[in-house]
């Protein structure tokens, strides 16, 4: 099969999309052909089988927003038409306004059309990517706001052969914690600080959490000065680092080197970041209740009451007490590979356009 991917960015360095860059690789490896249209092109390494067509983001130049977003949809669709006999399908990783703009023509060129979105919000571009692709895949019911007979529901796609154990970690005295995501209100990460404090009382200054990632937005940012304050006035600044953002190529280094990760976003869908920590063989505690199945036996054990802090600290402080528990973190790895594995994954998307089943 000949797939045409069309993405926001193609760069194996970037902190959130870079994990894509190994997606492109999955499918270049059972795929004849992959053609990649991307607004941005960044650091890539791609087999021979693999081209790149970028909308030129990178080049610097910024224009009123609408008129650079009409030159990018001009080229998109010229770009889409051009290329249009090198592809039987195409894939648009969560920006359905691809679909929108070349929908029609795809459809009436006979060309597959599956659109890969996990999100809670629903707009106008996803009403109509959705009218016009054949499937849209998501990670689980509780990934999307959509019904109907088009989705198909995948598990996420995480690299098991990159992020896997530390075979010859050795515990150290000082437990190390890290909770990985985007600096935002949603993460409640100021429950993390208060349940920090709490334990700092109970068992003293045992243990250290690193916060990775970085804010997006102005309220993100006026979020990370609240954090960051709350985290000095609350004595923690000996215990609580923030790191910012780190690659995607970094994150398993970071994830072996943590004895535990967690995650405090409300419920909803499954946050790659903990999947990426279960595959590296990290416990995990999280605060959806969409977790619970995958956490499979040990859902009781690794859940806690979202924005409990109190909860959260009793929580960590029972983990800190099985931290040797190696049966757990075998079969929370194992999870993965059954679940969320990105070969897996892709192979069922292919499958899919070329049989209509996975």
């Amino acid at each position: 099969m000949k797939l045409l991917i069309c993405t926001q960015k193609v760069d194996s360095a970037d902190p959130v999309l870079g994990f894509f860059h190994r997606w492109i690789l999955e499918f270049s490896r059972v795929c004849e052909q992959v053609t990649v249209i991307c607004l941005q092109e960044g650091a890539s390494e791609m087999p021979s089988n693999v081209r790149i067509f970028s909308l030129g983001k990178e080049d610097g130049r910024q224009a009123n927003g609408i008129i650079s977003g009409c030159r990018y949809a001009w080229r998109f669709k010229k770009l889409a038409w051009k290329l249009r006999n090198d592809y039987d399908a195409v894939l648009a990783h969560m920006n359905p306004e691809y679909i929108a703009l070349a929908g029609i023509s795809w459809r009436i060129l006979g060309k597959k059309i599956g659109l890969w979105y996990v999100h809670r919000q629903v707009n106008w571009k996803l009403r109509i990517a959705a009218f016009f692709s054949h499937y849209i895949f998501t990670v689980s019911s509780g990934s999307i706001n959509l019904r109907g007979g088009k989705l198909r529901f995948l598990g996420h796609g995480i690299d098991t052969n990159q992020f896997r154990p530390n075979e010859t970690r050795e515990r150290e005295g000082i437990i190390r914690i890290v909770s990985v995501g985007r600096i935002t209100p949603i993460k409640n990460l100021d429950t993390l600080v208060e349940a920090c404090a709490l334990l700092k009382r109970k068992i003293g200054a045992q243990f250290t959490v690193k916060l990775v990632g970085e804010p997006a937005t102005f309220a993100d940012r006026e979020y990370d000065r609240e954090l960051k304050k709350k985290i000095v006035d609350l004595g923690l600044g000996d215990i609580v680092k923030c790191l910012g953002a780190r690659t995607h190529e970094q994150m398993p280094e970071i994830y072996r080197a943590s004895d535990l990760e967690i995650n405090l976003a409300p419920n909803g869908g499954l946050d790659k970041a903990v999947l990426e920590a279960m595959a590296a063989g990290v416990p995990v505690v999280v605060s959806n209740q969409s977790f619970a199945e995958t956490l499979g036996i040990y859902a009781d054990e690794l859940m806690f009451r979202c924005r409990d802090s109190n909860d959260l600290a009793e929580r960590m402080s029972a983990i800190f007490e099985s931290l040797e528990d190696n049966n757990r973190e075998s079969y929370l790895r194992q999870r993965i590979v059954d679940k969320h594995n990105l070969s897996t994954l892709v192979g069922k998307m292919v499958n899919i356009f070329a049989y209509g089943k996975n």
